[in-house]
This record gives C-alpha cells, sequence and structure tokens, in this order.
C-alpha cells in the first residue's frame, strides 16, 4: 500500500513539474514571438510615448541633442515647430525641436538635429526609462537638456512609477531592484511588478484576456443575433487624444482645458504633499544624472517656467524645497542647472494657461535658452564628430 501511495506522488509530481516546463516553455515562446515586447499593448495614435519612441528611431541620423520633459516642453516644442517652419505640423507626430534648432545654429556653426522625447504627464523616472532605452550605443546624443517642474516629482494623480504608460512600456527585469528600493510601492505592488517583467503571458494577460473575448464574440455573434445588435449598439468610448490631436499652425497654440480646471487639476497633483513620492523621484533624478555620466552624455538641467497662479496653490515652502533639492543634487553631481522661471519669461502674458506657454512664450523659451546653453553642452555639440553621419541602429 506504501509501494502505491509512493508511486502515485511520484506521478503526480512529475506530472506538476512536466506542467510547469511546458508553461515557462510557453511563456519563452510568446516572448520571443513578440520582439516589440510591450510596446504592441499600444495604438500609435493614442500614445504619445510610442510616438516618441517611433521619432527617435526613425531620425536617420542620431540626434545631436535631445530634450526630455513633461507638457512644459512638449507643447512649446510644437507651437515653436509651426512657427519656425511657418506652416502647421502634427500636434501627435512633430518631435523636432526646429525652433531651437535655429537658434543655436549660430552658436555651434551648424543647425544641430534636435529631437524632443518630452511626453505629457512624465514623472522623473519617466525621464529616467525613456532615457536608460532610447539614449544608449550609436544613438546617444551629443547632449541632453531635461526641463523639469515642481509636477515631475509629485503628482497625487499618479500613485506610483508603474501607473505611466512610459513604466508600462519601457520597464523590464534590470529595472526590478530599483522598484524594490522604492518605499512608494507596496510589497504586493513590486511583486507583481516583478512577476510582470519575468512573464511575457502574465504581463499581457489583460491584452490575452480581450483578445480571448473577442475571438469568442467573432465566433459566437453570427449564431445569435440578438447579441450582435447589442454588442453594435454599446456607446463606444472616446479617448481624449481626439481632441488634442490634429495640426497646429504658426501661432496657433495647443488645446488645453480651462484655467480654472487647471487650477482644480494642480491643486490634486500638489496637495497634500507626498514626502514619500518626492523622495522616490529625487532618487530616478539623481539615477539619471548618474546614467548620462556612465554614457559621458553632457546633460543640463533647466527649470522651466510656471505661472504665478500655478504655484498659489502649492502648499508653502513646496516650490522652494524643490528649487532647493534639485539644486543640491545638481551641485553634488556637477551638472549645470539654469532656472527659467524668471522674467521676461515668467510673466502672465505668455501663458497659455496657468502651466503651458502659449506660442509667444513658447518661442520666448528656445530663444532664452539658447542663450543660457551650458559650455559643457556647446562644445559636445561643436564638437567634429557631431558633425558627422552617425550610423542608425536598426530595431
Amino acid at each position: 500500500m506504501a509501494a502505491t501511495d509512493s508511486k502515485s506522488t511520484r506521478k503526480y509530481f512529475s506530472a506538476a513539474l512536466v506542467s510547469v516546463c511546458l508553461l515557462l516553455a510557453l511563456d519563452a515562446c510568446y516572448s520571443l514571438a513578440r520582439p516589440q515586447g510591450k510596446e504592441d499593448r499600444f495604438q500609435l495614435e493614442q500614445s504619445d510615448v510610442l510616438n516618441v519612441l517611433k521619432a527617435y528611431r526613425s531620425e536617420p541620423k542620431t540626434p545631436d541633442l535631445a530634450l526630455l520633459g513633461s507638457s512644459l516642453i512638449e507643447v512649446p516644442t510644437i507651437e515653436a515647430a509651426a512657427i519656425a517652419a511657418n506652416k502647421p505640423v502634427d500636434r501627435l507626430t512633430h518631435h523636432r525641436c526646429d525652433y531651437l534648432e535655429k537658434e543655436l545654429a549660430p552658436a555651434v556653426g551648424y543647425q544641430p538635429t534636435i529631437v524632443s522625447l518630452a511626453v505629457g504627464g512624465e514623472m522623473v523616472s519617466d525621464a529616467y526609462l525613456l532615457a536608460k532605452r532610447l539614449l544608449v550605443g550609436d544613438r546617444a546624443p551629443r547632449a541632453i537638456i531635461y526641463g523639469i517642474g515642481p509636477r515631475d516629482f509629485q503628482d497625487n494623480l499618479m500613485p506610483g512609477v508603474d501607473s505611466s504608460d512610459t513604466f508600462k512600456m519601457l520597464s523590464s527585469m534590470d529595472d526590478v531592484p530599483d522598484l524594490w528600493l522604492s518605499r512608494q510601492l507596496s510589497p504586493e505592488s513590486k511583486l507583481a511588478l516583478t512577476i510582470e517583467n519575468l512573464s511575457g503571458l502574465w504581463g499581457n494577460r489583460t491584452q490575452l484576456a480581450s483578445y480571448t473575448n473577442q475571438s469568442m464574440a467573432k465566433t459566437l455573434t453570427p449564431l445569435f443575433p440578438e447579441m450582435k445588435r447589442s454588442i453594435s449598439d454599446a456607446p463606444k468610448k472616446t479617448d481624449v487624444r481626439t481632441f488634442i490631436a490634429g495640426m497646429i499652425g504658426p501661432g496657433q497654440a495647443v488645446w488645453h482645458p480651462d484655467d480654472e480646471y487647471m487650477l482644480q487639476n494642480y491643486l490634486q497633483r500638489y496637495n497634500p504633499i507626498a514626502p514619500v513620492q518626492i523622495e522616490t523621484q529625487l532618487g530616478y533624478f539623481e539615477r539619471l544624472i548618474q546614467l548620462c555620466k556612465a554614457r559621458k552624455i553632457p546633460i543640463m538641467i533647466a527649470n522651466m517656467p510656471l505661472g504665478e497662479i500655478n504655484r498659489k496653490v502649492m502648499a508653502p515652502g513646496f516650490y522652494e524645497k524643490y528649487l532647493a533639492d534639485t539644486r543640491r543634487i545638481c551641485a553634488e553631481q556637477n551638472v549645470p542647472y539654469v532656472d527659467l522661471n524668471v522674467a521676461p519669461l515668467a510673466s502672465k502674458e505668455n501663458f497659455l494657461d496657468t502651466v503651458h506657454l502659449n506660442p509667444t512664450g513658447s518661442a520666448l523659451l528656445f530663444s532664452m535658452l539658447s542663450k543660457r546653453i551650458d559650455p559643457a553642452i556647446a562644445v559636445a555639440l561643436k564638437s567634429d564628430s557631431a558633425l558627422a553621419t552617425k550610423p542608425a541602429q536598426t530595431y
């Protein structure tokens, strides 16, 4: 009897082991069959991040300068590009910083290629991942300018580093150690994110479930006309991108909500102060600078202009501490820091809303920035090797 039980146990154990091995093999095959990794979860017409990746990769020559930042960089890039080109540019797909290219040309002796990797709502952790994944090897630019604002370090509408599309698209196993060090994430979230990065099947469970449901619907609806009618009558979700995509002409502003909405929105983002989130994002700020140093890419930090009304909805001392923290880290890392939140740029008439610059302010931003470029950035752009065509890597 004991021998029979022992054989039965071994049989079940062997079956379980074989099942696990088959599952791991299936998971590996699934991951290998998806060369785009996590990117195929997103649609090009609805994703700023995917458009940024496509724009940078499609440049025939490695850009000389890359811009990082949130909509504080994204909006001025588009508005000023239309002015520089004197014709409409596509809000979603245009990522060349044409205005800054022309402004910098006299200083560096040629017209550099400048690409904006700015994404609306981008946190510092997102900027770090974009630099880590894109700006590497023969696709590393000569220099980087990173435009920052206080929301990049604290945003109560972004509860964790894993909340953004950038993180969902670009994070991988080598980012897991950073996640486990974060006090912002719960142990359960850290474990879930680790499993998602280990397993392609688990990481894409939502997409697989959706695909299964759609396949079943296609199979079953011809047999059940009432089901087909109810599905076709269901309300379609309208993506907010349909309101902000499209062409932006010279002097035309990017679509934006009204000032009252923006104030209420930023009131929630800034309040209450979230020390753990700030600590986490400052950690990524240091990592980004160290990454650039390791890759020998000069980086300059630019504190972006904000409307006075926007600063008034911040908690007392919040903005001053943000400035002090970012300046301290730059001083410790010997990285140039320029404050653009000054007159005449910070004047009320240059703002589209309480946060973003209007076309006049956007042009002034890049004009001021070109005159305040740090010598290390200028030297990198003037380098003879910057004038040579660099081979483009195939992705």
